[in-house]
């Protein structure tokens, strides 16, 4: 459902699916997992001339089951954005979410995870084609239902553990009608990173911090109303701390 008028538009997404994931290791009927999931978004926006705000709600409900063994996943989620211009050529970003997320095994256990997350930024139009920005975002992943299961074994592995990350990010945009160019320098920190474990076969969570520094380039040349090339660059160097 869609609605969009002069300055509000209302939107709402569902979705419905159900798949067959088979293990690559011993791809047979006994590492089959089944999962299925439903979604929905409602999504309020208003815009004007100095001010664009978002805010909505999210839900999900989920299940991945195998041999017997499921888990199903349960995530609500509220959020508003706000986009502000406080000068003509400065605007001012702000965000809040709010997720509650409940997981329910098939041996009657049951986790509840709440997180509170926030992003904020500015962006300095120095030209047409030119600004300046830096952002600060907070992230957060629980696993997907069918991250949970052993490959070999078919069994769950409830110790897994929510992710989460802090993002900063500073950048140059620059260019003209035939080229345009960016640079930008980041820093992220990832708690309890999720990652697959090729020895025992299942998804863990890195025992301490993962911390990300790196430089990203990109450019585009217009050639024409047809033609446009992309070059891109990063280079990152991670490091892995203890808490």
């Amino acid at each position: 459902y869609r609605y969009k008028g002069k300055k509000v538009s209302v939107s709402n997404m569902m979705s419905k699916d159900n798949k067959e994931n088979y293990s690559k290791f011993a791809p047979n009927s006994i590492m089959k997992i089944d999962t299925s999931f439903f979604s929905d978004d409602l999504k309020i926006s208003y815009k004007n001339d100095f001010n664009e705000l978002i805010t909505g709600i999210d839900y999900f409900n989920g299940e991945s089951s195998s041999d017997g063994q499921n888990v199903s996943k349960e995530n609500m989620g509220g959020y508003i954005f706000d986009k502000l211009t406080v000068l003509e050529n400065i605007n001012i970003t702000a965000g809040y979410r709010n997720e509650v997320s409940e997981l329910t095994y098939s041996g009657g256990e049951k986790k509840k995870y709440t997180k509170n997350l926030i992003e904020t930024g500015v962006n300095y139009k120095y030209s047409p084609f030119g600004n300046m920005y830096f952002n600060y975002s907070e992230g957060y992943r629980v696993p997907a239902t069918d991250e949970y299961f052993e490959k070999w074994t078919n069994y769950y592995n409830e110790n897994l553990k929510p992710q989460t990350i802090e993002n900063f990010e500073i950048g140059v945009k620059d260019g003209n009608d035939i080229f345009t160019g960016k640079i930008a320098a980041f820093m992220n920190s990832a708690g309890k990173e999720i990652y697959y474990n090729n020895i025992r076969c299942h998804n863990e969570n890195m025992p301490g911090e993962t911390q990300r520094i790196g430089v990203e380039l990109s450019a585009n040349e217009y050639i024409g109303e047809s033609f446009v090339f992309n070059q891109y660059y990063v280079y990152t160097d991670s490091e892995m701390k203890s808490r």
